[in-house]
């Protein structure tokens, strides 16, 4: 009789084993900070991150490329003039302003 309430014992000892370590298992894949769920997370941020950079990237190449134009070694005057006249709305002597309403 102790001996069949041994390896009743054992059996149901075992089986708490078994599925404490199946419910260990499946919340460490599932719920934890290293889980599968967030790596996927992780990596759908780092590709919008990326995008994002590729985008600041691309703005700062055209900034450095206005800078350039800006600069004393290849300074165009009709650049400066142009610019001028958008900004500012400088106009020379001989150029008439015409405004349209939009």
């Amino acid at each position: 009789m102790i001996n069949y309430f041994r390896r009743e014992f054992g059996k149901l000892f075992l089986s708490v084993i078994v599925i404490i370590c199946i419910y260990n298992s499946v919340n460490l894949t599932f719920f934890n900070e290293k889980s599968v769920t967030k790596i996927f997370e992780m990596n759908e941020n780092i590709l919008l991150l990326n995008q994002e950079l590729l985008d600041l990237q691309e703005i700062e190449e055209k900034l450095m490329t206005k800078i350039k134009f800006l600069s004393f070694e290849s300074l165009n005057e009709d650049y400066v003039s142009e610019l001028a006249q958008k900004t500012l709305g400088m106009i020379k002597e001989d150029n008439v302003l015409v405004i349209l309403d939009e």
